[in-house]
């Protein structure tokens, strides 16, 4: 039996557990997923896990999992000043280089495929909220230079370029915003929409020259919330090459969730209606974070900040338990009926067309 954190605030290291068997799959498919696991850039759009979290015990797990590679959340709270960030930042690029055997500061998509290659797993540096640029942005090129390569807008509330998803207004984007996308237009970086205000990210769209990412978002044609993709974001997404990342967080999946508990098959019913609605080429995975990144201090403080959300209890926050179940997704979408080439364009081949088409 496993065990869920315990009040102390200390970490338990959760074993996967084999998830495949709630699909109940035959031997030839569970071999199936196994090999595409094997094969595929695997990539988790958005792990959230807290810095000082990103540690011995974490990176040992991630090795687990088969993903190849992940943006994580160098403003791991969207409110860390400037100072904070660039500490964080330093912080990651040590831990990175301690753990050269394991892990891989990503500067761009050859980094990805070196570390599939390598066995190890490639670490995308992002912001969830871009408020660290503060109104100069120079600062979004120092960032840059320091290996950034992802940036959301805002994190729920209105800041200098938006409006979030959870605020009372969805005015769309500010002048600065608008300045702000062209010049990661012009770096290179990766737009990123989750938690920003629907009008905003359709501006965002309509604005940018080049695709964007929801990094973690379900899709409101499952579950209606304020946090989750409109039908019209995600075509207005789809026609400019974007991807929505879907993820495990309960408040997002479906009404109750975080009363009941969810399950990787909640996560698939999002990828499903994408795909309906849009494509296989828009829809990828983005996990946010697992209970083992997290201490209920930590998860309720973040609470605390954004009560908008129904956070629920800390066990039914997620619909997996630790990071290396998510190589279980896979054994999902084969349960579903999905091609090997579209499976490899969920895991990681969309996220690597747009990356592609934007860093540099």
């Amino acid at each position: 039996m496993e065990v869920m954190e315990k009040p102390s605030g200390k970490r338990s290291d959760v074993q996967p557990r084999p998830l495949y068997q709630m699909f109940n799959l035959k031997d030839d498919e569970i071999q199936r997923a196994e090999k595409l696991n094997a094969e595929c850039v695997f990539i988790n759009a958005l792990d959230s896990t807290f810095v000082p979290n990103f540690d011995d015990v974490y990176i040992a797990k991630l090795v687990r999992s088969k993903l190849t590679a992940i943006n994580i959340t160098v403003n791991y709270e969207g409110w860390v000043s400037l100072e904070q960030t660039l500490l964080n930042l330093t912080d990651l690029q040590n831990c990175i280089e301690a753990n050269s055997d394991k892990l891989l500061l990503c500067r761009g998509t050859e980094d990805i495929r070196t570390a599939k290659k390598t066995g190890r797993v490639a670490v995308i540096l992002g912001f969830q909220d871009a408020r660290p640029v503060q109104t100069d942005l120079r600062l979004l090129k120092a960032f840059h230079s320091l290996g950034l390569r992802v940036s959301g807008l805002t994190y729920n509330r209105k800041n200098y370029f938006a409006d979030g998803c959870g605020e009372r207004t969805d005015s769309g984007l500010s002048t600065y915003g608008v300045e702000f996308i062209q010049e990661m237009n012009r770096l290179g970086m990766v737009v990123d929409l989750t938690h920003t205000g629907r009008k905003s990210a359709l501006d965002t769209i309509e604005i940018s020259r080049h695709p964007v990412i929801f990094s973690h978002n379900g899709v409101c044609g499952v579950y209606e919330h304020f946090r989750n993709t409109t039908d019209e974001q995600l075509k207005a997404l789809a026609s400019k090459g974007g991807v929505n990342c879907v993820g495990t967080f309960a408040p997002f999946l479906r009404k109750g969730g975080t009363d009941t508990g969810t399950t990787l098959e909640d996560t698939l019913n999002h990828v499903d209606y994408v795909t309906k609605l849009v494509g296989v080429d828009h829809v990828g995975v983005g996990l946010d974070s697992t209970p083992d990144t997290r201490v209920p201090a930590q998860a309720n403080n973040m609470a605390s900040k954004y009560p908008e959300f129904d956070w629920g209890k800390f066990e039914h926050r997620y619909a997996i338990r630790t990071i290396p179940e998510i190589q279980y997704l896979t054994h999902g979408l084969v349960k579903r009926g999905y091609s090997d080439s579209d499976i490899a364009k969920i895991l990681g081949g969309n996220l690597m067309r747009v990356f592609s088409a934007v860093w540099r």
